[in-house]
């Protein structure tokens, strides 16, 4: 620990003297990783790393430990950032696990800072989820390019998971756009997909044939799923990879070319350019489209892609490939399809004419990012009949049971956990285990949620190991508390953003571990850059009052808005009174602040009502309304509000805001507020009977 700290404090100094450009990690077959800093200007290198780990923990830095030996991440002009340079490495730090760390620095003056860790076991147990037992990982580089807008991860030597062909794998490097679309903590699933593909066309395509196979990506973006295929089918096909946007196609280009690959790279809309080709039918199709449904806002990839579709059209992309699609009769095509999604889209696909199946090899897959429709031409197939079939087949995988998709009701969810649960997949134990815990479609069972959820932790579910931490939480004793950060530290390092919080808060408070505000802040803050609402607004309070830290009104006002953003009511609240006194903001905006409480208060937030009936009372903010203040006085008065059942008594007794004056329903709300006690209760009652006496 004493070591990790002076690491810090020597790479805040290093920052302090804007002596950073680049860094690099080197894993050597020993197991030691080393990092270099290298000269160079620091502030400019600290902003153009925004964001790289962020994205790195998201899941792609895991697929990259798994399935490449080399990543180089090539970082162009990005947006600033409120994060120190050193947190970011402090955030290659945590994903190494804290059994087994050895770390050393030093810091010489115009020299880079390095240091070694020693790793001793597997990376994580996400390892054991993907079937591999230590990483591959040997290199990490960091490096600044000008010339791009952009931050390109480039996988070097990357391999497929594996599987029984060992013999056949081809290393192939891949380059990879960040700012697309991708889902990184899916990307082990989307290469145990790319296996299935090119064993599946190995086995269909005849030997010494005329002509090669056409095999089509549509919407192949960047190209890597076109690059694997190719550097594993080799020959025997023809590979044309699709997609409207041109910066992505120039990576597929930039791929293959590096690989030494020939693939078609074409511009264009679904199998347009395959027409367009005139190389007459693909033999096999992949197609993953877009399914989420919002608004455009929302969608961070390509500005060329329309993406997002209206609320009740999430199958659009969808029903055009079936639509379009034409297969040969020997032909196959791979259709991605959101969990959600797949009965509508399994009855698209049939009664399009095709036969649909779900691979048996890609059934078992845990945190599967969607499933994978296998279809094949068959117009004399009853599409009843077919329906059923695919949705028993669907009714199987692993993914589908733990999230109890196709459940109508809390009993039947039960019902598909336990299904998951009974073959030891980790999500269906961990969910089995929560439906215990809050008797879900079960009765309450705390010793069956224990058992449940400890078997799920066993196999490296990290939601059951901070659901193991509520569970023992609850307990609400010192011993009980020691345990519950215990777990939340397990799954807290393991990169769970509610852990990390639980575990922040923990520390804030003293429950469980002693009393650091300092570490609590750490905690909570690598929460808060998983997007964790409960630890963003923490940090504004803390920066808004001086917990632990100097008070900075405007650094509470960023951390509050983040987490007000995402409709955290306590957030949204705190805002408002921020820019109702004046704090971290250019001027007070009584305005902004009614709106900020409108939303809290339309989220349920009781100080949020009160706050607001008070604005409507006053005409401050908004336009006097007593009436609207009364409805929201009302509305925390029913909630429990003391406060507000003693406003509303006012209200009552005094004819405003309501239909008639009502000393009866005054005297109702006053002695609901005097029942808690209530400080102006009582000052009013005193006032009533002084009132009574003198008249």
């Amino acid at each position: 620990q004493l070591a990790f700290q002076l690491f810090r404090h020597r790479v805040a100094a290093l920052v302090a003297m804007r002596h950073v450009i680049s860094l690099a990690f080197v894993i050597a077959s020993t197991g030691t990783l080393t990092c270099a800093i290298e000269p160079g200007s620091g502030v400019e290198a600290r902003d153009q790393l925004n964001g790289v780990f962020a994205a790195l923990s998201a899941g792609f830095y895991r697929s990259a430990m798994m399935y490449c030996e080399e990543l180089e991440v090539i970082i162009g002009a990005t947006e600033g950032s409120r994060h120190s340079f050193e947190d970011y490495i402090v955030d290659v730090a945590d994903h190494i696990p804290s059994s087994g760390l050895a770390l050393q620095g030093d810091l010489l003056e115009n020299s880079p800072l390095r240091i070694d860790f020693q790793v001793q076991a597997p990376v994580g147990p996400w390892e054991l989820r993907a079937g591999c037992r230590r990483p591959k990982l040997r290199r990490l580089t960091l490096r600044k390019d000008n010339h791009t807008s952009e931050r390109v991860f480039r996988c070097l030597r990357m391999a497929l998971p594996p599987r029984t062909d060992q013999a056949e794998q081809r290393l192939v490097t891949l380059n990879l756009d960040t700012s697309r679309a991708y889902n990184w903590i899916r990307f082990p699933g989307y290469l145990h997909w790319t296996s299935h593909l090119i064993e599946t066309i190995k086995a269909a395509v005849a030997v010494g044939q005329p002509k090669p196979a056409l095999v089509a990506d549509l919407g192949g973006g960047s190209g890597w799923l076109s690059v694997l295929l190719k550097a594993h089918l080799g020959d025997c096909c023809e590979v044309v990879c699709t997609d409207i946007a041109d910066d992505a196609l120039q990576l597929a280009k930039q791929d293959a070319e590096e690989n030494g690959l020939q693939i078609l790279v074409e511009r264009g809309d679904l199998f347009e350019p395959v027409h367009r080709l005139g190389r007459g039918l693909a033999q096999f199709v992949f197609f993953n489209p877009p399914q989420v449904p919002g608004v455009v806002g929302q969608w961070r990839g390509s500005p060329d892609v329309a993406l997002l579709t209206p609320e009740n059209e999430a199958t659009l992309f969808h029903a055009r490939f079936c639509r379009g699609l034409d297969l040969p009769a020997d032909g196959v095509a791979w259709l991605g399809v959101n969990w959600e999604l797949l009965p509508e889209v399994i009855d698209l696909c049939c009664a399009s004419g095709f036969v649909v199946s779900v691979p048996a090899s890609l059934r078992d897959l845990s945190s599967a990012p969607s499933a994978l429709l296998e279809l094949r031409p068959n117009l004399q197939a009853d599409a009843k009949e077919c329906v059923q079939q695919a949705m028993e087949q669907v009714g199987t995988c692993a993914e589908y049971q733990v999230r109890g998709v196709g459940a109508a009701n809390e009993i039947q969810r039960v019902q598909s956990y336990r299904a998951a649960a009974d073959r030891g997949i980790p999500g269906g134990q961990a969910n089995l285990g929560i439906a215990y815990a809050m008797g879900q479609g079960v009765e309450v069972d705390v010793m069956a949620s224990s058992r449940w959820l400890h078997r799920a932790a066993a196999r490296g579910s990290e939601d059951a190991e901070f659901q193991l931490g509520r569970l023992y939480a609850s307990h609400g004793n010192p011993r009980h508390f020691q345990a519950a950060a215990r777990w939340f530290r397990k799954a807290a390092e393991h990169g769970h953003a509610q852990s990390q919080a639980s575990l922040g808060f923990a520390y804030m408070s003293g429950q469980g571990v002693p009393q650091d505000s300092v570490e609590g802040v750490r905690w909570l803050s690598r929460a808060a850059k998983s997007g964790d609402a409960r630890a963003l607004a923490t940090l504004g309070e803390i920066y808004a009052n001086g917990i632990g830290l100097p008070q900075d009104d405007m650094q509470a006002v960023a951390w509050y808005r983040q987490a007000a953003l995402q409709g955290d009511v306590m957030a949204q609240t705190n805002l408002g009174l921020m820019y109702a006194e004046g704090r971290g903001v250019p001027e007070a905006d009584v305005e902004k602040a009614a709106a900020w409480f409108c939303k809290a208060a339309e989220g349920g937030g009781i100080s949020a009502m009160l706050n607001l009936g008070a604005m409507y009372e006053s005409g401050e903010g908004v336009p006097e309304d007593n009436a609207a203040a009364a409805s929201w006085y009302a509305k925390a008065a029913e909630q429990g509000s003391a406060e507000g059942q003693r406003s509303l008594a006012v209200m009552h007794f005094e004819g405003r805001g309501v239909e008639y004056e009502s000393g009866e329903e005054g005297a109702f709300w006053l002695s609901k507020a005097l029942q808690q006690g209530e400080v102006g209760a009582l000052e009013m009652l005193d006032n009533l009977k002084q009132a009574s006496e003198d008249g």
